[in-house]
């Protein structure tokens, strides 16, 4: 009875264990995706500058 207290305390350590990790790897995840839509975000605005600028290039030129 007594190796099966132990046993069952040490599968809740696990399963406590798997949490953290998973809130973790969440975390780190979550974290990931903020910088990439930062990224992503700041292309889009640089792209849209870019075609404004070719645009006023080529009303100058016309």
């Amino acid at each position: 009875m007594h190796m099966s207290y132990i046993s069952s305390a040490s599968s809740k350590q696990k399963d406590g264990a798997n949490k953290l990790h998973k809130s973790i790897y969440s975390k780190e995840q979550l974290v990931k995706f903020i910088n990439l839509q930062a990224q992503v975000d700041y292309l889009l605005q640089k792209l849209q500058s870019l075609q404004e600028q070719k645009l006023a290039n080529q009303k100058q030129a016309n």
